[in-house]
């Protein structure tokens, strides 16, 4: 919602200063967990470079240059995709690992299309719901539904396994989740945080499965080869991208 309002002080102003502050040494009488935020801009624009900090608990940290970093537009364009966000780095050694990651190689959204990897969504559990039924019910014949809990790195057999099965009949609507669950597939796990173990999960699955809204999926294996979809799954899993991942997931 505040990406308009971002794109226009880029734009129509010359941002001086972008420094976050955590409310630690309870500078408000407000919870210490509690953020604000001190901005400086200038008429007229554009916006070329800005000086940042995050993560700050005291305003003599504005002059410390372990602290305080500089953003210039290409970086904030690159790092920070369609809605700008500004990454919260914590140091100048964090924005040359960041430089590296975002502005020397092809982001995510560009890789795959090149590679034929098509990824998406498939059930819905309440939209879906009429087609699912409990495991513990199977009479026919099935395929197995996978949710974002049920996967780890490089494991389809995590947790106890799958609650719920789809009857092929359940899905005679739906030839293109016929077709996919013939192959072997990569998932992610939808839903992480930047404080779990892992942010980035995916796996590569074995076919007779459908996936829930919980994990993202590819929707046309049938496009790329095996190798490009191994060496998705590596790079995912991958303590690099789990990094770059959290400083977007911290945003």
């Amino acid at each position: 919602g505040a990406t308009g309002v971002r794109r226009r002080y880029l734009e129509q102003t010359d941002l001086q200063c972008c420094f976050s502050f955590e409310n630690t040494r309870r500078v408000f009488d407000i919870n210490p967990r509690q953020k604000f935020a001190l901005v400086v801009a200038r008429r007229p624009g554009p916006t070329r470079s800005v000086r940042c900090g995050f993560y700050l608990d005291e305003l003599a940290q504005i002059d410390d240059p372990a602290r305080i970093m500089r953003y210039d537009r290409g970086f904030i364009e690159k790092a920070g995709g369609t809605y700008l966000n500004f990454l919260e780095l914590r140091s100048p050694t964090d924005l040359a690992m960041a430089q590296t990651v975002f502005l020397q190689h092809a982001s995510l959204r560009e890789w795959t299309p090149r590679r034929g990897i098509v990824l998406g969504r498939e059930l819905n559990i309440t939209d879906d719901a009429h087609r699912m039924i409990p495991v513990r019910s199977l009479r026919h014949a099935h395929l197995l539904l996978h949710e974002g809990k049920t996967i780890q790195q490089y494991d389809e057999r995590w947790g106890a396994g799958p609650r719920y099965a789809v009857p092929l009949a359940a899905i005679r609507d739906k030839p293109a989740w016929q077709d996919s669950a013939r192959y072997f597939r990569l998932a992610l796990r939808k839903i992480a945080r930047s404080t779990d173990e892992r942010t980035a999960i995916a796996a590569f699955t074995t076919p007779g499965h459908l996936f829930s809204i919980t994990t993202t999926v590819e929707r046309s294996p049938q496009t790329r080869s095996n190798a490009d979809a191994l060496s998705l799954c590596a790079i995912i899993n991958s303590f690099v991208f789990d990094w770059s991942l959290r400083q977007k997931a911290a945003v």
